[in-house]
């Protein structure tokens, strides 16, 4: 279960692409079972208690997604188009690559149920090295 925990996933020292995973509980950082593979510019989402990882730069830009459980990494269905310095959240039970690079900035939305992938209505503008995050309604102040 990856609920309660901060996550910092792979990235890179400038020279190195690292596949190290850590989590903070917040006290402390500890290491947890690294990504199948190093990657700079990955995505994560969270989704039903499992943290999501998707494409990425491994030396090229990567179609992978992995959903990490807590103890183990799985691969699941690839992104459509590889994606390096995309963003991804989730919404109402599904979870989202959004923009990227592939050659050129992006403006592709991909919507995924954990199995297969739909292409959505498209960004206004591409986007990379974005971030993106839901707002539930709870989160208003009352």
């Amino acid at each position: 279960m990856v609920s309660n925990l901060l996550y910092a996933v792979g990235g890179s020292d400038g020279s190195v692409n690292y596949s190290n995973v850590y989590c903070y509980n917040g006290a402390t950082w500890t290491e947890a079972a690294s990504l199948p593979a190093a990657r700079q510019f990955i995505a994560l989402a969270t989704l039903n208690g499992a943290l999501y990882a998707m494409g990425g730069d491994d030396g090229s830009n990567a179609t992978n997604v992995y959903r990490f459980d807590g103890s183990t990494w799985t691969e699941m269905a690839g992104l459509p188009a590889a994606r390096t310095m995309l963003c991804a959240g989730a919404l109402d039970g599904v979870f989202y690559a959004i923009g990227g690079f592939n050659g050129a900035d992006r403006t592709n939305v991909y919507r995924c149920d954990g199995s297969s992938w739909v292409e959505m209505p498209g960004l206004p503008a591409p986007r990379t090295y974005s971030a993106a995050s839901a707002r539930a309604a709870s989160d208003d102040a009352t």
